[in-house]
């Protein structure tokens, strides 16, 4: 055909997908970059329980330099609420190991680090303390 009416119809098509490719390819990427900046990595490492406290140390992993905020629960043997709080860790090293002393209303038979987030609180269950019970204040103070 080029020949005779002097035209070049080649097609479009193998552009048009390498250009969507590298369009999805760069918006694959820009989501991979925002998710592990915005992540956070908790463990509980220890817990020593008192009669009205309970010592609690974790580690936390997030982007160096961001806010976190983490939550903490201790429970008696029916599982019911004695201690919680919202432990704010100040920005710093992307590796920080906490020691939190945790207010309770009586010895604890279970702590747990229910979860943390980069500068909000996280989205965790509630305090599940009886009814009538005034949760105590925090951090515990001798």
């Amino acid at each position: 055909m080029r020949t005779r009416y002097g035209m070049d119809r080649r097609s479009w098509a193998p552009a048009v997908v390498g250009i969507l490719t590298l369009a999805i390819l760069a918006f694959v990427g820009w989501l991979t970059v925002a998710e592990r900046s915005s992540r956070v990595d908790d463990t509980l490492i220890s817990w020593d329980a008192g009669s009205d406290h309970t010592r609690v140390v974790f580690e936390v992993r997030r982007a160096q330099g961001k806010l976190t905020i983490c939550t903490l629960r201790a429970q008696d043997k029916t599982r019911v609420d004695v201690g919680y709080a919202e432990v704010t860790v100040p920005a710093g090293d992307a590796a920080v190991e906490v020691e939190y002393d945790l207010a309770t209303l009586m010895p604890a038979f279970v702590v747990e680090l229910l979860g943390c987030a980069i500068e909000e609180s996280p989205q965790v269950p509630a305090p599940q303390f009886p009814p009538g019970v005034v949760p105590p204040s925090q951090p515990w103070s001798p």
